[in-house]
């Protein structure tokens, strides 16, 4: 039997369907309630404004993703290993790909949400805010593999990886397009390898590096 979903999830959800479709401003708190089919009162009351309800939805499921990443990460470090560029990027990407493809539809509305973040001025801060802790453990880890390279260069690296990952399945368009029936890991992996292979050599050489050794 399913579990009836609370007050907070309805308004999060037709929050993030709405979001997804039209952007924030486009978006009115009113349309938001009729569709969750609750009272126009209560955004206010679970989220106090517009803007802490649209932090709440990118926060929502943000935070399952960098714990999904931080797990893969941990696990693939238990025996001590200094990791690559391109495997620390498969364990950043992925996740990401995987959750759009396999989460169903809340997911597939994020990947837009966080392209039209990653587009504007004015709401990059706030996920740069909620993925701060994940972000500069990942550069600490590029860090380890890649000593020679200063900081500024893999930072700037990293986010020119993180545009074109988001860009990438912005549409839903790709991402039904990898949502096969049956797609299992394995083909997920593969269906995968090219952008690993694209972003890791633009990554070593947004470094200086012309050459993956």
């Amino acid at each position: 039997m399913a579990v009836k979903a609370t007050t907070p999830e309805r308004i999060l959800d037709s929050a993030e369907a709405l979001f997804a479709e039209g952007g924030f401003d486009a978006v009115s708190v009113r349309a938001i309630t009729d569709r969750a089919g609750v009272r126009l009162n209560l955004l206010s009351y679970h989220f106090k404004s517009k803007e802490g309800l649209f932090e709440a939805v990118i926060d929502r499921r943000l935070h399952v993703l960098n714990a999904r990443r931080r797990e893969i990460l941990a696990a693939a470090e238990a025996d001590g290993s200094v990791l690559g560029v391109a495997r620390l990027l498969t364990i950043f990407i992925r996740p990401y790909i995987d959750l759009a493809v396999t989460g169903g539809e809340g997911w597939k509305s994020y990947t837009r949400i966080i392209a039209q973040i990653c587009q504007s001025d004015r709401f990059s801060p706030l996920l740069k805010l909620h993925m701060e802790d994940t972000l500069t453990i990942f550069l600490d880890r590029f860090a380890r593999s890649l000593p020679d390279v200063d900081r500024d260069r893999l930072v700037q690296a990293f986010y020119f990886t993180i545009a074109l990952m988001v860009s990438s399945f912005a549409g839903v368009g790709r991402i039904e397009a990898l949502a096969q029936p049956g797609l299992d890991a394995t083909g997920l992996d593969a269906a995968l390898e090219p952008l690993i292979a694209y972003t890791t050599a633009g990554f070593l050489a947004a470094c200086g590096i012309r050459s993956a050794a």
